[in-house]
């Protein structure tokens, strides 16, 4: 059985001159708004609320699915404070599920740039089972690099059984 493709488009928050009514959403099947960061305490800030509601409220009408993405560039230290502990980590989940809940995303985007070393590499992989069991229904994804040189800090195939895709 052949799976239809998916065409994920990455919506920045912060690009002022491109509004959520600017999109073309009959391109694509999956769409990733970057980002709600993280400070060195872990604490999210989250893209602008206005913008967010008419985003998913568009994609949502032309059967999108949205995904709000967590982390980004140099987000290595915020999400190591954010999971530091196994407590940490469940609340940590727990706020993530409930933002997508509360905000309408259809899913979330683990961009953890990047862990650097095997304590932030188990406690990346707690941090997504803990989301899956949080948000079941929810698409959970990944951002991963393809080279040793920062990759080998993701624990790939433990990572694999609790996301939609990488």
């Amino acid at each position: 059985m052949a799976k239809s493709p998916i065409v994920l488009g990455y919506y920045a928050d912060w690009a002022e001159n491109l509004s959520p009514e600017a999109i073309d959403y009959r391109l694509l099947t999956h769409l990733s708004h970057s980002f709600a960061t993280l400070n060195e305490k872990g604490t999210l800030k989250l893209p602008d609320a206005s913008r967010t509601k008419t985003l998913t409220t568009l994609a949502k009408r032309a059967k999108v699915k949205t995904i709000l993405a967590f982390g980004g560039a140099e987000s290595g230290k915020a999400f190591a404070s954010a999971t530091a502990t196994d407590a940490a980590v469940t609340a940590f989940a727990s706020q993530i599920a409930q933002i997508l809940g509360d905000l309408g995303y259809d899913g979330a985007d683990i961009d953890w740039e990047v862990p650097s070393n095997p304590e932030e590499k188990g406690r990346m992989e707690a941090l997504v089972k803990t989301l899956r069991q949080k948000a079941p229904k929810a698409i959970l994804t990944a951002a991963t690099p393809a080279s040793d040189w920062s990759g080998k800090w993701y624990a790939t195939e433990k990572l694999a059984p609790y996301l939609d895709f990488i």
